[in-house]
């Protein structure tokens, strides 16, 4: 296991990017309970209705509220109704005249009917949870905040939404939050974009595309995620000694089992080399998360605690 380097991690907002089931989420959840760690207060924003931070952690579902998950880590799973009633109590003033316009079956209609604007509501409410301050001291609430996006295609529009705006409302609030959304968004001191592969050839293309197609839109992605990354703990001088020696061995079924296994085993590893040096092109930090078993979000959640762990241990990088 291998986290990014410190000055990346300082940033105060992370977005977490990467095609469908490549592990967006786990990455999210180990950064927070990395971040967490370190005594920052940490808020994971979920945006879809999975609730998987609820369930790795065993506390009530969020529906749209802050839920604490352990000292220092919170999760939100943001709910489009939810967050367009906050943004107008913010905004309005008024929690009857907010609550009048939002719940407005109308209002409801044009979210679901128009294109965009769920997202935008969804990267509003994040938005708005990185300029949350303490009312008594007025620092921020939040020391880091990360976004777990949509998958690729969807989640290349959701960034893209304040350009969007940009181009169609010439000034007035939303033209002003959109502005405020892309200077937070495309500032690489402010923001850091991580990008999630497996090393599966698939991931890897796709990574790689949206690598450049974010650098087109003028967002610098700069972390790179390698998940369910299987390392090989014998070279292929320490391998065939130990085939060589099993070979010698009388117990036949366990020598055969066993040889099987390490040649299977060096050749996935093989392979991943293969596909990752696909991505030599993507200049990046690179980052890597161990193949975890297939298992329950509360067992991932515990894997990656004693994987954080050993890596404390290691200072560095630390194979699990």
């Amino acid at each position: 296991m291998k986290l990014p380097n410190q000055d990346l991690l300082a940033r105060r907002f992370h977005v977490i990017m990467g095609k469908g089931g490549v592990g967006k989420s786990t990455v999210a959840m180990a950064l927070g309970l990395s971040f967490a760690k370190q005594g920052l207060k940490t808020l994971i924003c979920e945006v879809d209705d999975r609730e998987m931070m609820s369930h790795a952690f065993e506390v009530a579902p969020s529906y749209s509220e802050v839920r604490e998950l352990q000292d220092n880590l919170y999760a939100v799973c943001i709910d489009t109704q939810s967050a367009l009633s906050e943004y107008g109590a913010l905004k309005l003033k008024l929690k009857a005249l907010s609550k009048l316009l939002t719940e407005n079956p109308l209002t409801r209609a044009l979210i679901s009917i128009v294109p965009g604007v769920a997202d935008l509501i969804a990267l509003g409410k994040a938005f708005n949870h990185e300029r949350e301050r303490n009312q008594s001291s007025h620092t921020y609430k939040w020391d880091r905040i990360i976004v777990d996006a949509p998958s690729t295609g969807h989640g290349l529009t959701f960034l893209k939404l304040p350009l969007v705006i940009q181009d169609v409302v010439p000034s007035g609030n939303m033209r002003k939050e959109a502005d405020e959304m892309w200077a937070l968004l495309s500032n690489a001191k402010r923001c850091c974009i991580h990008v999630v592969s497996t090393t599966e050839e698939m991931p890897i293309q796709e990574s790689k595309e949206l690598w450049k197609a974010l650098d087109m839109l003028g967002l610098s992605a700069q972390a790179l995620w390698l998940n369910k990354v299987v390392y090989s703990e014998h070279s292929p001088v320490s391998l065939a000694l130990i085939l060589k020696r099993l070979e010698q061995s009388q117990q036949l079924q366990n020598q055969l089992w066993l040889s099987h296994l390490l040649e299977q085993k060096n050749a996935v590893y093989e392979e991943q080399l293969k596909q990752i040096a696909k991505l030599e092109i993507i200049n990046g930090e690179r980052a890597f998360l161990p193949y975890f078993p297939t298992q329950t979000p509360t067992k991932l959640r515990e894997s990656i605690s004693y994987a954080l762990d050993a890596l404390d241990q290691q200072k560095g990088e630390a194979h699990v």
